[in-house]
């Protein structure tokens, strides 16, 4: 199996460890995996021009997400992290969601798991995550991917919040496992 996971975090932390996880265990058990950090790469905004629209032509904009399209065709699963901002994952994993449309039908079965992250523990942060994990379904809803599960993780601020948690990284193994069966 190829796993693809996506980052939406802009900084080094939480998000990319709990992907290099569920990826390390994925590949302990013989899949391929590659890690897509969306803050390193050239991804312009949708312009809404529905050039790309139900999939049936190419997206016009000459960016980087042209290699990642080729990337989503060969995987067999999608996993994306982000922490929560405003209620909502960030803006960087949105932006990727909404260049997706013109590769919709690709999408359509393949495995997909998500994983949000909150700094803070209690009511606030219950519904920032809550939010952003509806969302979330809603998009494996919009296109038709096979939704796996997901980890909603609390309380994680700094970068080594969630190294620390031993619980977060067997939810983690455990996820991957589901991915990967």
């Amino acid at each position: 199996m190829k796993i693809l996971a996506i980052s939406g975090s802009p900084r080094n932390g939480n998000s990319e460890f709990l992907l290099d996880t569920i990826l390390n265990q994925a590949k302990e058990n013989g899949n391929q995996t590659e890690k897509i950090l969306i803050k390193e790469k050239n991804i312009q905004f949708c312009d809404g021009c529905l050039t790309c629209a139900g999939g049936k032509a190419p997206c016009p904009v000459k960016d980087d997400m042209q290699e990642i399209y080729e990337k989503i065709k060969n995987s067999d699963a999608l996993l994306f992290a982000s922490p929560v901002w405003y209620d909502m994952i960030t803006p960087y994993l949105l932006n990727f969601i909404v260049r997706l449309n013109c590769v919709q039908a690709n999408l359509k079965n393949k495995k997909f798991a998500f994983i949000v992250l909150g700094q803070r523990d209690g009511d606030y942060s219950d519904k920032s995550l809550g939010t952003a994990s509806n969302y979330l379904k809603q998009i494996a809803k919009l296109y038709e991917m096979n939704l796996v599960d997901s980890l909603i993780i609390k309380g994680v601020r700094n970068e080594k919040d969630a190294k620390e948690k031993e619980e977060v990284i067997e939810k983690c193994k455990q996820l991957a496992n589901k991915i990967i069966s």
